[in-house]
């Protein structure tokens, strides 16, 4: 996304950032890096097909710290996250929570829901 500011900002503080990147620290709502003023919203930065095949190093790295977002014809298609990152969000997929490790509140709360009545026709298919 081109910014139509100059902005000064300090070098980044990450460990992963290559000679020359420059930006403000995660979490800012928005920064600009480098000459190629790619913006980044609330901790994912965005960035073109053709500028993610021109610096892959520099966006693997990137990538270790935060996403990035891939985009083609100015819509994202790919998100490049860090293996540990992916891990948790595969385990967090295929998480089950046992009965017994539910609050009584929990438990009481489940018990107590009610279908919205416009599905009353789906109670068929359980008999």
């Amino acid at each position: 996304m081109t910014v139509g500011v100059e902005a000064t900002v300090p070098p980044s503080p990450t460990p992963f950032a290559p000679s020359g990147f420059v930006g403000l620290k995660f979490g800012h709502e928005l920064r600009i890096t480098g000459k190629l003023r790619i913006a980044e919203i609330v901790g994912m930065i965005t960035v073109t097909a053709a500028e993610f095949q021109r610096h892959f190093g520099r966006y693997q790295d990137e990538a270790l710290t935060q996403p990035v977002a891939i985009t083609r014809n100015g819509r994202e298609r790919l998100v490049m996250i860090s293996v540990d990152e992916y891990r948790k969000l595969k385990r967090r997929s295929r998480e089950v929570i046992r009965v017994e490790d539910l609050s009584d509140d929990d438990v009481a709360q489940i018990a107590e829901g009610r279908m919205d009545p416009r599905h009353d026709h789906l109670d068929a298919e359980l008999k």
